[in-house]
């Protein structure tokens, strides 16, 4: 209670937190072949591979964040803003697999947006391994958007 001019009482409220907003994110595409290794040195995706989600926004515009968990591949776009029930594809822009180990490697992407309740994120593991000439060939596997 705030006790104000001439002795009077007014009760003081607290503002309620604002509620969160919401969004989705669903799988928009995949494709892949095994490729050697090499090929996957930091530029261009090769030739037949993708792998992206389509972001999806609610009520109110969004700026999002799209961050990769590792420095071996990127993602574009890595930010932008969302028209009030806008969607935008999220997707591998680049891998470089030179340096990475001769098994599975695990990618994740976080996807985040000040207001809203849920921080989404891509994932996908690139399997590269010896193949039938004793070269390196990697594969992407086990895309998952949520």
């Amino acid at each position: 209670i705030f006790v104000g001019c001439a002795g009077q009482s007014t009760p003081v409220t607290t503002p309620s937190a604002p509620a969160q907003l919401s969004s989705s994110l669903t799988l928009g595409g995949y494709g892949y072949s095994s490729v050697p290794k090499s090929q996957l040195n930091g530029g261009s995706l090769p030739s037949g591979w993708s792998f992206y989600c389509v972001l999806h926004d609610s009520s109110a515009q969004m700026n999002f964040t799209a961050t990769p968990s590792s420095s071996w591949f990127t993602v574009a776009p890595s930010s932008g803003v969302l028209a009030a029930n806008g969607n935008t594809s999220i997707g591998l822009a680049s891998i470089n697999a030179t340096s990475l180990p001769n098994s599975n490697n695990s990618g994740l992407v976080t996807i985040s947006a000040s207001g809203y309740a849920d921080n989404t994120g891509m994932t996908f593991t690139l399997n590269c391994g010896i193949v039938g000439s004793g070269q390196y060939y990697c594969a992407l596997s086990s895309p998952s958007c949520k």
